[in-house]
Protein backbone atom coordinates (compact mmCIF):
# COMPACT_ATOMS: atom_id res chain seq x y z
CA UNK A 1 0.00 0.00 0.00
CA UNK A 2 1.04 3.58 -0.55
CA UNK A 3 1.78 6.64 1.52
CA UNK A 4 0.35 10.17 1.55
CA UNK A 5 2.03 12.42 -1.01
CA UNK A 6 1.67 15.43 1.29
CA UNK A 7 2.50 15.43 5.01
CA UNK A 8 -0.20 16.09 7.57
CA UNK A 9 1.74 19.08 8.92
CA UNK A 10 2.71 20.33 5.46
CA UNK A 11 -0.33 22.56 5.19
CA UNK A 12 1.79 25.74 5.11
CA UNK A 13 3.30 24.64 1.79
CA UNK A 14 0.05 25.82 0.15
CA UNK A 15 -0.62 29.09 1.98
CA UNK A 16 -3.79 30.05 0.10
CA UNK A 17 -5.45 26.69 0.84
CA UNK A 18 -4.26 26.86 4.44
CA UNK A 19 -5.71 30.35 4.88
CA UNK A 20 -9.00 29.40 3.22
CA UNK A 21 -9.31 26.34 5.48
CA UNK A 22 -8.54 28.37 8.59
CA UNK A 23 -11.06 31.12 7.76
CA UNK A 24 -13.81 28.99 6.17
CA UNK A 25 -13.23 25.30 6.94
CA UNK A 26 -16.65 24.36 5.59
CA UNK A 27 -15.52 25.39 2.09
CA UNK A 28 -12.53 23.03 2.08
CA UNK A 29 -14.53 20.24 3.75
CA UNK A 30 -17.34 20.71 1.21
CA UNK A 31 -14.98 20.49 -1.75
CA UNK A 32 -13.31 17.42 -0.24
CA UNK A 33 -16.70 15.75 0.29
CA UNK A 34 -17.70 16.43 -3.32
CA UNK A 35 -14.35 15.31 -4.74
CA UNK A 36 -14.57 11.98 -2.90
CA UNK A 37 -18.27 11.42 -3.55
CA UNK A 38 -19.12 11.67 0.15
CA UNK A 39 -21.75 14.37 -0.22
CA UNK A 40 -22.48 17.71 -1.78
CA UNK A 41 -20.69 20.95 -1.12
CA UNK A 42 -23.87 22.67 0.11
CA UNK A 43 -24.90 19.81 2.41
CA UNK A 44 -21.45 19.66 3.95
CA UNK A 45 -21.40 23.43 4.53
CA UNK A 46 -24.84 23.31 6.19
CA UNK A 47 -23.98 20.53 8.64
CA UNK A 48 -20.26 21.34 9.09
CA UNK A 49 -20.71 23.06 12.46
CA UNK A 50 -22.36 19.91 13.82
CA UNK A 51 -20.68 17.05 11.96
CA UNK A 52 -17.65 18.47 10.15
CA UNK A 53 -15.46 15.90 11.85
CA UNK A 54 -17.56 13.12 10.27
CA UNK A 55 -17.36 14.56 6.74
CA UNK A 56 -13.61 15.05 7.17
CA UNK A 57 -13.04 11.50 8.41
CA UNK A 58 -15.17 10.05 5.60
CA UNK A 59 -13.34 12.14 2.99
CA UNK A 60 -9.97 11.01 4.34
CA UNK A 61 -11.08 7.37 4.31
CA UNK A 62 -12.30 7.64 0.71
CA UNK A 63 -9.10 9.45 -0.36
CA UNK A 64 -7.04 6.63 1.16
CA UNK A 65 -9.12 4.06 -0.71
CA UNK A 66 -8.85 5.96 -4.01
CA UNK A 67 -5.07 6.37 -3.70
CA UNK A 68 -4.25 3.00 -2.07
CA UNK A 69 -2.88 4.63 1.09
CA UNK A 70 -2.35 2.69 4.31
CA UNK A 71 -4.42 3.58 7.37
CA UNK A 72 -7.64 2.93 9.24
CA UNK A 73 -10.92 4.73 9.74
CA UNK A 74 -10.13 5.02 13.46
CA UNK A 75 -7.00 6.98 12.62
CA UNK A 76 -8.96 9.11 10.14
CA UNK A 77 -11.54 9.87 12.82
CA UNK A 78 -8.92 10.83 15.43
CA UNK A 79 -7.15 13.15 12.99
CA UNK A 80 -10.46 14.73 11.96
CA UNK A 81 -11.30 15.41 15.61
CA UNK A 82 -7.92 16.62 16.88
CA UNK A 83 -6.20 18.09 13.79
CA UNK A 84 -9.15 19.03 11.56
CA UNK A 85 -7.55 21.90 9.60
CA UNK A 86 -4.36 19.96 8.84
CA UNK A 87 -6.41 16.92 7.86
CA UNK A 88 -8.67 18.89 5.50
CA UNK A 89 -5.69 20.55 3.81
CA UNK A 90 -3.89 17.21 3.42
CA UNK A 91 -6.96 15.67 1.77
CA UNK A 92 -7.46 18.66 -0.55
CA UNK A 93 -3.82 18.65 -1.60
CA UNK A 94 -3.82 14.90 -2.20
CA UNK A 95 -6.90 15.21 -4.41
CA UNK A 96 -6.02 18.35 -6.38
CA UNK A 97 -2.27 18.95 -6.49
CA UNK A 98 0.01 16.90 -8.72
CA UNK A 99 2.80 15.11 -6.86
CA UNK A 100 6.14 16.91 -6.78
CA UNK A 101 8.43 15.87 -9.60
CA UNK A 102 11.34 13.71 -8.56
CA UNK A 103 14.65 14.74 -10.14
CA UNK A 104 15.74 12.48 -12.96
CA UNK A 105 18.70 10.31 -11.98
CA UNK A 106 21.26 10.12 -14.76
CA UNK A 107 24.11 7.68 -14.80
Amino acid sequence: MGQWTYDLCGCFENCSLCLLTWLAPCVTAGHNAEDTGQGSFVACCLVFPFAGWWFTAQSRKKTREMRGIDGSFGQDLLLACFLPWCTMVQIARELKEPPAQQPIQRS
